[in-house]
């Protein structure tokens, strides 16, 4: 089930089951993720931040859901989106990898990322 949550994920931001197993092609050259929140608007470029801090500290589940935020946005640039997939597929990788390894902080980011983005229905 924990699977099926980051899978779930991965199908949200659209990235594809295929997606979350290896890095995203993009047409943007590479180092342009370093750059391309630089001409964002103050709230993206705060989010951007976000994401970044919280994947180096292996905080899973804001990273994740984060990037889920942000690709709802809709004025995003072929590289600020293409920027935000390819971090996706890196921490999920990332987290997919601890899971394997029996991390337990992995775990718990998996079913802070279900109940976040599990449908909320009657």
């Amino acid at each position: 089930m924990v699977w099926l949550a980051a899978g779930g994920l991965c199908l949200f931001l659209g990235a594809g089951a295929a997606g979350c197993k290896k890095p995203v092609q993009t047409t943007v050259a590479p180092g342009v993720a370093a750059t391309a929140f630089d001409s964002a608007s103050p709230e993206l470029k705060e989010a951007w931040g976000t994401v970044l801090t919280a994947a180096k500290s292996d905080d899973y589940a804001t990273a994740l859901l984060t990037i889920g935020q942000m690709r709802k946005q809709a004025d995003l640039t072929l590289a600020q989106t293409n920027a935000l997939i390819n971090e996706f597929v890196f921490v999920h990788n990332r987290m997919e990898e601890a899971m394997k390894n029996g991390d337990t902080n992995a775990f718990d980011a998996a079913r802070r990322i279900h109940a976040a983005t599990r449908p909320h229905g009657p």
